[in-house]
């Protein structure tokens, strides 16, 4: 008796057949920029324990070429990520009702935006 062969669906480029699944994947990317990005913070942070000299190398490091390149994607990386979740929460959460009246996708985006651009301006403030 031969073995029976069952379907096995391909898999290679599935997220490539569908926009929506590409730009999923685009955002999960965005993950490895800011992984990178926590991993020369944390450099700074040792620098800083080792000393100032240490620190100071470091502090040269950040105005190299290649960091300001890096710090760029991985500002356009969180900007991207932040739109792509402000846009999928309203779908993600549960409804918000105002009254009996439930509320709507893009006012919940457009609390979201407000509520970061408030809180940005204000760390910025307190930073100054």
């Amino acid at each position: 008796m031969s073995a029976r062969n069952t379907y096995t669906r391909p898999m290679a480029g599935w997220y490539t057949r569908n926009p929506y699944f590409t730009w999923y994947i685009v955002r999960e990317l965005t993950a490895i920029f800011l992984a990178i990005y926590a991993v020369v913070m944390l450099t700074g942070l040792s620098a800083l324990a080792r000393g100032a000299e240490s620190y100071a190398g470091w502090l040269n490091f950040l105005s190299s070429p290649l960091s300001i390149l890096l710090h760029v994607l991985v500002f356009a990386a969180a900007l991207y990520n932040a739109y792509s979740w402000f846009k999928v929460s309203p779908k993600a959460m549960p409804p918000i009702y105002r009254g009996s009246e439930k509320l709507s996708e893009s006012a919940i985006i457009r609390g979201q935006y407000t509520a970061a651009i408030v809180l940005s301006l204000g760390i910025l403030i307190l930073a100054w």
